[in-house]
Order: C-alpha cells, then structure tokens, then sequence
C-alpha cells in the first residue's frame, strides 16, 4: 500500500471517530454565561384609583367603612426570565371612611386612614408592542393613622397588619426594550383577625384598583450559550 493511501485511510478514520465522538464532546462543553439584552432589574411605578370594602374589628368594637381614593404603588424586581420577574411590592393610600364605634364619641365619625401593602410580587407579561400583564402579590396590609376629620384626633387602633394577597391583569405596551406602560385591573383581599367578633362576621375585606404604569429596566441578563 501507497504512501498516500495509508495518509487516507487515517484521515478517513480520523474523522469518522469525530463524528461519532461529537455528540459526547458537545454534552461536555461547560456552557458559559453571556449577557442578553433584556434587561435584569425592572422598577416600576403606577398609580390608580382603589376602591375598597368594610374592616370589622372586634378588638376595638368598631367598623371601618372605606370610600374611594388614590393608590400609588412601586416595585422592584428581578428577571428570571423573558419577561417574568419576582420582587418587592409596595403601596399606599390616604383613604376617607366612616368609623362607626361602641362609645357615643365614635358612633358614627367621619375620618381617614393610611391602607399600606407589602407584597412579595410576580409578574409577567412582556414582548414588542401589546401583550398581557399578570401580576400576583402576596404579604401584607397595614392599617394606620386613623384620624377622624374634626379636630384630627385619633381613634383606635393606632395600627393593625392583616395577611393579604392581590391579583391582576392587563395590558402593557413596549415603548422601548427597556421601558413599558401598563393598564392593569386588580383585585386583592386582606384578612382580618378573627378577635373579638362573632362567628358570621366577615373577616375579609376586598379591594379593586384600576391603575396605570410605568416600567424602567436596567442592567442585563445572564443566559447560557
């Protein structure tokens, strides 16, 4: 056999052994990460109009009877996806209500209280031009500041804090990749305490807020290649 015939047969099966070798090779390449152009934090800001029920509290013998007014709400979040992202949610509200009490002072007091959340949040929703928005948070409401209108004195409690959840839908419009608006739909519960009042009184009280966001990215997002 040639020279040159015996360089062919090995390069022949040189690379026969390669082809057959590549699928394992491929499975042991460590695969390194690189940055997207998605972004990896997102910060928001929105704000609405909340309309929210009655809180019974049996501890201070008394109901609050909330009216309608504005919310602002912010957020911090992480990516963890195209456009899914976890993160702390806050909000607030200074809303008018009737605090209806067990004294002759308080029967019937026309006041304002501050209605404060703190949700761990998830949202999703994302892509060029329209597409859905989900959002769900799940924490707390605090109730504080409870001043009747006359004289601003304060009544009772000073503050309470009730587990609380939220859920919402909408629609979000990409006006760049880092920046968003929103409409989004929400409607949340809180959970009152159960001291103090008989067992057909409604514990929870339902919120719905109808606000209109802001999203701002920034940074980028790590994926493998």
């Amino acid at each position: 056999m040639s020279t040159r015939s015996r360089h062919v047969r090995i390069a022949v099966t040189l690379l026969a052994l390669l082809t057959l070798a590549a699928p394992a090779l491929d499975a042991q390449i460590v695969r390194l990460p690189r940055r997207s152009r998605e972004p990896a934090l997102w910060a928001s800001v929105a704000g609405g109009y909340m309309q929210m029920g009655s809180v019974n509290d049996g501890r201070t013998q008394s109901v609050w009877a909330f009216g309608d007014g504005f919310q602002f709400r912010g957020s911090l979040e992480y990516a963890i996806g195209s456009g899914t992202t976890v993160g702390v949610v806050a909000s607030t509200a200074h809303l008018p209500l009737r605090y209806l009490g067990s004294t002759a002072e308080t029967a019937d007091v026309d006041a304002h209280a501050d209605v404060r959340t703190l949700h761990a949040g998830f949202h999703a929703g994302g892509g060029i031009g329209f597409h859905q928005v989900i959002q769900v948070g799940l924490g707390v409401t605090q109730f504080a500041n409870l001043r009747s209108d006359q004289g601003s004195s304060d009544l009772e409690p000073s503050s309470d804090t009730d587990f609380s959840f939220a859920l919402g839908y909408g629609f979000g419009f990409t006006m760049s990749s880092r920046l968003h608006v929103s409409v989004v739909q929400e409607y949340g519960s809180s959970i009152h305490q159960s001291e103090g009042l008989s067992n057909d009184t409604r514990r929870a009280t339902n919120q719905f807020t109808t606000r209109l966001g802001v999203r701002v990215g920034a940074g980028a997002r790590r994926t493998r290649i």
